[in-house]
Order: structure tokens, then C-alpha cells, then sequence
């Protein structure tokens, strides 16, 4: 929300999607928003219920709302919408292809976890040459007692105590663990070395992969200034600054750094032609 002020002043604050009640478009052009309904709640605890402009709707021009009563601002402020991936008023996030993966990625992960605890609460087993008095006897002895690393076994011929060998499936587990994860990377369109693991990937290999996600990250660099220029001349606009003044120097931070030594090889290359 862009609040206009006096004497040029003007605050840009954040709304929560959530208090957005209702998006009010032109009777006859729903994708013509004149207004945002929000109800919110102050630090005090009060209740407001709020009718915000639509950038695109400097005029102040009316509109009918859900249940057909004629609306206006009710504040000096306006709210800029930029909803993504959308054909509807309300956009969807970058990481919605990715939802479901991300869950069951959780729960194989939550699993794995539940059979190594479970293996981990045997380490021996011992064959007692005996009743079941006799097993009794020696669960009572050792139940309950917490048995400090590196201690000694002392046992007679009526017990036979070996190491429990566990098969974890490791190997199988983080194969499975893997194709999750890469559903996760093409969802967002980050390679999957870029997850934690990088022994699957080289210098040649990132170098190759790297191109497409510098591109999606460029393409979301130039959306969010298109998006931050309209907020500008809304503001310019308001102060009554001359439209042949409207310009404002922005640059984004470099994605990744730039690679020197490649272009220092790339600048000889062309001094040797």
C-alpha cells in the first residue's frame, strides 16, 4: 500500500494477502480493479474496515461491491497488486508446483528417521540356555540401565551375546531421497547441487546448468523492477514531478560473481587474434 502524505511524503507498507476481504472491479470489466476491501486489526485491538484505491484507480471512480452497495475510498492510500501466475485476481506462489514434493520429501525424511531410532534401540542380541526364569532374571538386571560406551561384557556359557547386524538401506534410501528432491529442483528450477549435495556435480557441470537459472533469476529481477518503477511514478505522479524527470538509476545485486579469470582468458584470447 502506497500512503500519500503532505508535502510529498509517502510510506509503502506491506499488507497481509489475508486481509484483503474483497477485490472490487468495474461492474462490466472484473479485471479492471477500482478497490481493496481490508479488514484488519491495529495493535490495540480495534477493528478496522478499510477501502483502499487501486493504483489504477486514481479517480476515486465508484464501484458496487459483493452485495451491490456503492463504494469509495475510505483512505488516502493506494494499493499496488502484483499477483503472479495467475489468471484469476489473486496470484499463486513460485513455490506451488513445489508443495507436494516438499511434503512428502518431509515425510520419507521423517520415516528414515523413525527406522534408524528403531534400529538403534538394539545393538546385541544374547541366546540364554534356559527357562523363561532365566531370561526374566537378566532382563530384570540390565533393564533400565543405561550402558556407558566402552565397557566390558562379561558373560558365562549359559549366555551367547552378538552384535545385531543392521541392514538400513541406506544406499536404496538415499536414492529415493534423491528423486524427491529432484522433482523439488525442477519444480523451482534450481539445479539440485544447489540443495546441500554437492557431490553430484562438478565445475563443468554447475557452469552448464547455471545459464538457465541466472536467466529465471534476471527475468524475476526485471519483473520486480517494472513492479518498483510503477510504484515510482505513482509517488513522481502525486508530487507533480514533470514526466520527462521521471528517471530513477536501479540496479540489482549480481546473481553470482562474475568469473575474472574466465574473462581475463577471454580478453587475451582476443589481443592474440
Amino acid at each position: 500500500a502506497i500512503f500519500l502524505g503532505a508535502n510529498g511524503v509517502a510510506k509503502i507498507r506491506c499488507i497481509d494477502p489475508l486481509e484483503i476481504t474483497e477485490i472490487i472491479t468495474d461492474p462490466d470489466d472484473k479485471e479492471e480493479v477500482r478497490y481493496y476491501r481490508r479488514k484488519w486489526t491495529d495493535v490495540q485491538g480495534e477493528p478496522h474496515d478499510d477501502v483502499y484505491r487501486s493504483t489504477t484507480n486514481l479517480k476515486d471512480e465508484a464501484a458496487l461491491d459483493a452485495s451491490g452497495k456503492r463504494v469509495q475510498k475510505t483512505e488516502d492510500a493506494l494499493v499496488y497488486h502484483f499477483s503472479y501466475n495467475t489468471v484469476s485476481q489473486r496470484g499463486n506462489p513460485l513455490l506451488l508446483p513445489a508443495f507436494d514434493w516438499i511434503k512428502y520429501y518431509r515425510k520419507f525424511l521423517s520415516s528414515r528417521i523413525a527406522i534408524m531410532l528403531a534400529y538403534a534401540k538394539f545393538a546385541w542380541k544374547g541366546k540364554v540356555k534356559g527357562g523363561q526364569v532365566a531370561v526374566d532374571a537378566i532382563k530384570a538386571a540390565t533393564q533400565g540401565q543405561p550402558i556407558a560406551a566402552g565397557s566390558t561384557l562379561l558373560e558365562n556359557e549359559g549366555v551367547d551375546t552378538t552384535p545385531i547386524k543392521t541392514e538400513t538401506g541406506a544406499r536404496n534410501a538415499y536414492d529415493d531421497g534423491r528423486m524427491i528432491k529432484l522433482q523439488i529442483a525442477a519444480a523451482v528450477g534450481i539445479p539440485e547441487q544447489y540443495f546441500g549435495d554437492i557431490s553430484i556435480g562438478n565445475l563443468a557441470t554447475a557452469k552448464t546448468v547455471e545459464l538457465p537459472m541466472m536467466k529465471m533469476f534476471q527475468s524475476y529481477q526485471k519483473v520486480w523492477g517494472d513492479v518498483y518503477q510503477d510504484i515510482d511514478e505513482v509517488i513522481l505522479a502525486h508530487n507533480q514531478v514533470p514526466e520527462d524527470k521521471w528517471y530513477i538509476d536501479r540496479d540489482f545485486p549480481a546473481i553470482a560473481p562474475e568469473d575474472l579469470a574466465g574473462m581475463a582468458l577471454s580478453l587475451q584470447a582476443i589481443l592474440h587474434v
